[in-house]
């Protein structure tokens, strides 16, 4: 009964579990290649294990740590999305063990269906991977499957598994409880305010000159010799976390004030701006965190083969995985906003008003994002380029893997949020 309910259910929402799914194969796949690539240097065991390279073993724990997080935001998304669901079954008379069964049946079947997917299609991924590194380095075979690779892979899939798993019970009461005094199905925790103390004294403009000269001045001390363009970079960030909230949100509130009613549409989507920006800033400065400091590394690895190939592979698959957790991330706050829109809709706003709404509020985010990264991460790579660390094809490819798949997944969050908060709009909540 159980799993029949399992697979209905699934069915009835493809559109989450295919993003779910293709979270757990994607996962799967970086993690594969990345640890079969790892051990296929013979330095990979001392990289692992710290030795004398620290960034390198860094970089390694990042990766890991992204993967779980971008697991996490998945699996939030698929989940949240199921607790009218829980709470009706269990308002029916349903026990603890059959509503957790239910949803665990569910995510079962997409790691058992995902997780071996992924692993065939890093087989063929090394394949691939041989051939791309012999026609750049002239070198046969040099990536394998190695025993202590799947060693890795099977621990920290084991890990993502039971992640998953905790995840999964905690939330079946806790969402459950909440959905049933709610309306939308699913709950949300007090957002919490600005920090206090001396800084929200600070007049404005004082403070975004400072947060402006904080995120500007490490750009040009980049191009400056015998300073570490890592360390600028790091610095640089501290002053893009307060432009998020001090010039670009408060840009926003400007220019919604100074906009006239008659572009009313634009007013309402710099509102849903606001709070995605207040939504998506951790992870965007996470985003932009381990493009430089992957890139710093880069740079400096060119002349080893296995250190480029390994690097490269890491900066690839990060420029995916957190772009994704960015789209799953927003799609779950917007998921909530349906009696938002239905409001807009009753006071007058027509249909393709609120698409709209919907298309410039997420272009206009992506579009920071993506000028924020490239801002930081362009002027960091023509540094490295004027130095003659790297060569400007090398630089071109690098930022193509940043801005593609950022594009993607603005698609395919405007395509999600229209349906989350557009469909059935004449239908009661």
């Amino acid at each position: 009964m159980i799993f029949r309910d399992a697979i209905r259910a699934l069915k009835f929402d493809k559109p989450r579990t295919f993003f779910y799914w293709l979270t757990f194969f994607l996962t799967t796949l970086f993690i594969f290649l990345f640890f079969n690539i790892l051990f296929s240097n013979p330095k990979g065991a001392e990289y692992l294990t710290g030795g004398t390279d620290m960034l390198a073993t860094g970089i390694i724990i990042t990766v890991v740590i992204i993967c779980l997080a971008c697991i996490q935001n998945a699996n939030d998304f698929y989940v949240r999305s199921k607790g009218k669901d829980i709470a009706v079954r269990m308002v029916c008379g349903a026990t603890f063990n059959q509503v957790t069964g239910f949803l665990l049946v569910q995510t079962m079947i997409i790691m058992i269906t995902s997780i071996p997917v992924g692993i065939l299609c890093g087989m063929g991924g090394i394949s691939l991977l041989n051939f791309a590194f012999r026609d750049m380095h002239d070198v046969i075979n040099v990536i394998s499957v190695s025993p202590q690779a799947l060693l890795m892979i099977f621990i920290i899939l084991m890990m993502v598994v039971i992640w998953s798993t905790m995840i999964n019970l905690s939330f079946t009461y806790t969402n459950a409880a909440f959905s049933m005094m709610s309306n939308d199905g699913t709950y949300t925790t007090k957002e919490g305010g600005q920090f206090g103390g001396l800084l929200s004294k600070i007049p404005h403009v004082v403070r975004q000159i400072f947060y402006l000269a904080l995120f500007i001045i490490p750009l040009i001390l980049i191009f400056t010799k015998d300073v570490s363009s890592l360390a600028m970079s790091i610095l640089g960030l501290l002053g893009l976390n307060g432009i998020v909230e001090d010039v670009v949100s408060r840009n926003i509130t400007k220019s919604m004030n100074d906009t006239q009613l008659n572009f009313a549409p634009t007013v309402a989507g710099g509102g849903f701006l606001r709070k995605d920006l207040r939504v998506t800033k951790g992870i965007m400065i996470l985003f932009i965190a381990c493009a430089v400091i992957q890139i710093s590394i880069l740079s400096q690895r060119q002349d080893v083969p296995y250190d480029q190939l390994l690097f490269t592979f890491s900066y690839v698959s990060m420029n995916i995985l957190l772009p994704l957790t960015i789209m799953f991330r927003l799609s779950t706050d917007q998921s909530r906003r349906r009696k938002h829109f239905r409001v807009l809709y009753q006071i007058g706003f027509l249909e393709k008003d609120l698409r709209r709404i919907t298309i410039e509020e997420l272009v206009r985010l992506y579009l920071i994002i993506g000028i924020l990264t490239l801002l930081y991460v362009g002027v960091i790579l023509l540094s490295i380029v004027s130095k003659g660390m790297m060569s400007v094809k090398m630089m071109v490819s690098l930022i193509l893997f940043l801005i593609i798949p950022l594009l993607i997944c603005m698609v395919v969050n405007i395509v999600m949020y229209q349906k989350a908060v557009l469909k059935n709009m004449t239908k009661p909540l």
